[in-house]
Order: structure tokens, then sequence, then C-alpha cells
């Protein structure tokens, strides 16, 4: 790796003791005065190297940086953690920054004017809450959820649990529209005792949620679940409880990342939000903006693919379980 950015011109040795190679790019670029500084800002509820969505969110971010000669910095806030605390902690001197992605947290008003008055370009991924005029890309998730809830009453289930949230995410008022279109359009009726809420990166979250409706003696036949590790606690517990999927209970996960697809049997049905391209469409608006500084606001919109597999009640041939039959969107930009 080091002899790749030494040949590319990144990096060079260096014979004193105890540094190896120096930065080159930097020091080049601000002669010329032709590079910016980027700052992508995320929030994890948890370790952030263990947690897919941010791996995703982050290879995109660097794939779209390779493009250009920018310089990109991270800068992961803890959970609630202000973004003027986490500049205050880290030391950031925010006049030298050109332009920031926010992924997975949201600024407030002031915050928001704040970066303005420093001419520090915005980019959100996911529409973003109490902030107007600002540039995004988001992922659609009211055809996400449509497309699950619907290819499920297709299959003739009749009772379809929805385990979503947090309920205090914007994202979650698209997918629960979604989710009640679906329903009428298949000629089902919403029920509010169907609809509960999960954090989906707590096991025991998605655990408890099924074991409640099983235990208040709520009927259904099938469960949508947000997230990757509620998605494990609502398989334990079911077959905890001698319930079959997807005999007696077809699955869709609302995410789809390949670590759970190689531990949990049978094979998923899931949605796949394109958090990677997600990344790289903002970073790619940031440089845009920096490039045509016409202070027009973008906003792109990408679409969730339903990857076809067992849980759904749809059975494919063993020896290729881990395969799907994706069922895609088309992207929409304005």
């Amino acid at each position: 790796a080091l002899s790749i950015l030494e040949k590319e011109g990144f990096i060079e040795r260096r014979d004193r003791k105890g540094s190896f190679v120096a930065e080159l790019r930097s020091g080049k670029l601000k002669a010329g005065n032709e590079f910016k500084d980027l700052c992508f800002v995320f929030r994890s509820p948890h370790n952030s190297s263990h947690d897919p969505y941010i791996v995703q969110i982050i290879s995109g971010a660097y794939k779209a940086m390779l493009k250009s000669s920018h310089n990109m910095r991270l800068l992961p806030l803890a959970t609630g953690k202000s973004l003027l605390k986490g500049i205050e902690q880290e030391k950031l001197d925010l006049p030298k920054w050109d332009g920031m992605v926010f992924a997975n947290c949201q600024l407030n008003k002031k915050e928001f004017e704040l970066l303005s008055g420093c001419g520090i370009e915005v980019v959100f991924l996911g529409k973003p809450r109490g902030v107007d005029l600002a540039s995004y890309v988001d992922i659609d998730n009211f055809s996400g959820m449509r497309l699950a809830a619907s290819h499920l009453a297709g299959l003739g289930r009749k009772r379809i649990a929805l385990l979503c949230g947090p309920h205090d995410q914007p994202q979650h008022s698209d997918r629960l529209r979604g989710y009640q279109s679906a329903l009428t359009e298949n000629g089902l009726t919403y029920d509010g005792k169907l609809d509960v809420e999960v954090f989906p990166w707590l096991k025991k979250s998605g655990a408890d949620a099924i074991q409640g409706l099983i235990a208040e003696g709520v009927d259904f036949d099938a469960v949508i679940v947000h997230g990757d590790w509620s998605t494990v606690g609502v398989v334990n517990t079911l077959k905890d409880n001698g319930l079959r999927i997807p005999e007696d209970v077809a699955l869709v996960m609302y995410d789809d990342f390949p670590w759970l697809s190689e531990i949990v049997t049978p094979s998923l049905t899931a949605v796949r939000q394109p958090f990677f391209e997600q990344a790289e469409e903002a970073v790619e608006l940031l440089l845009a903006a920096f490039d045509h500084p016409t202070r027009m606001l973008k906003v792109k919109i990408l679409q969730p693919t339903l990857m076809i597999r067992e849980s759904c009640g749809i059975r494919l041939k063993r020896s290729n379980s881990l395969s799907a039959c994706p069922v895609r969107g088309s992207r929409v930009s304005r």
C-alpha cells in the first residue's frame, strides 16, 4: 500500500529516525491553492468499526474522493454529542473547511447557520429536519417498504407486523406510509398493534418486540424488521417459540448486510439500501458545488432493491441459497 501511494505521488520516503513517509499532496496543492478541505461527519450508536452501515458510507465517500485532489477527514460524533461540541473537542477551525457531509445526524438551525456563515457547503445523507435550503441524497424509503409489504401480501400473508424505527426519525414516517399504502393496495387493513418500534442496532430490541406480540396474543403471519441486529433477535425469538420461518412466519429484513446472510437460516429476503452509493453521490454533489458555485440546491433520491431469498416463503435451490432475485427501482434526481 505504501509503495502504491509513493508511486502515485501522495507520499515520499524519509530517512530520519521515527518517520517513514511524509504526505506530499497537501503541500503541493496548497502552493497552487487548488485543494478543498472536506469533513465527513457521522454518528453511530455503537462501535463504528463494527457497524456495516458506517463501513459502507465511509467507503462510498472515499471512492468519490479518489476522483478528486481534495482532502477529507472523518469526524465521528458519539450519540448525544452536538456538532458544536464535536468541533470544540476535535479543535476544528471552521473557517478552514470548505465543505461538510453529514451522515446519520441532524443539525439544528443555529448549527446550520453557523456553517453557512463560514461559507461551508453542506450536503446531507437523508432529508434533513428543521433545515431549509440544503442539498441532500436520500433513499426512497416509501418505495422500499411498499415493495417489501406488497411482496409479502402477494404471497398470501394477511397479518404483516412492522418492526421499525426509531419512530422519531424522518425515514420512519416514509416507511410507515409505504407499508400502509401496500396494505391498502392489497385489500388489507392497518392494525396499530402490528406497528412496533425497534432499535435496529440492538438484538434485544427485536427480540422484545416480537416476544411482546406473541405474549399479547397478537396474530401475525409475516414480519418486516428494520436493522441487522434486531433481525437476529427476531429470528432467534421466533425459533425459541417454536415458530418456523417461513412456514409459520414469513420474514423480510429492511437492510441487507452480507454478514447476516452467512449466519442466519433460512437466507433472508431483504430490502437492500444503497448506502455506499448514497455517500458517493453526496460527496460528488459537494465536489460539483466547488466546481460550479451557483448555490443551487440539489436533491437526489436513490431506489432500494428487494432481494428475494428464502425467508419470505420462496424456496430457492439449496445449492444457491445465498443468491437472490432482485426487484429494483429507478433513480430519481431533481
